[in-house]
């Protein structure tokens, strides 16, 4: 009786080992399967973030560029910009100069027309006296 009992404890005991070995492969099986499941989807994460990657360096690189471009046009304007101050601060001054040569002129005018008026009155009393001369 007692190698039955002793059989019966050893037949549960192994019972229960298999059971837990059983438990602990299905465990360990369902594990390997989430594991290879969550390593697939990191795998194609990799690849869609890899993808964007790529686009996003190229998009970045065509920025760049762009923005060079942008940044010449820039310096272009900016020069364009400073040389129309500077005609526009040259015809100021050049309006200036002209309203005061213009007065100046007037002047000189005025002052040549009388001078040469008087010239002309001259002329004309040497020519009258120069005629009256010879008659």
């Amino acid at each position: 009786m007692d190698e039955k009992i002793t059989a019966d404890q050893k037949f549960e005991t192994e019972t229960e080992n298999a059971t837990k070995e059983s438990n602990l492969r299905k465990q360990q099986r369902q594990d390997w399967i989430d594991k290879k499941l969550k390593l697939s989807m990191l795998q194609r994460q990799n690849e869609l973030l890899t993808e964007e990657e790529k686009t996003l360096t190229a998009f970045n690189a065509d920025l760049l560029k762009e923005n060079e471009k942008y940044e010449k046009d820039n310096e272009g304007l900016a020069k364009e910009i400073s040389l129309l101050i500077q005609r526009i601060d040259v015809s100021t001054l050049l309006k200036q100069i002209d309203l005061e040569e213009m007065k100046m002129l007037a002047t000189q005018n005025t002052n040549m027309s009388v001078a040469f008026q008087a010239v002309l009155m001259q002329w004309e009393n040497i020519l009258k006296n120069g005629e009256d001369k010879t008659k």
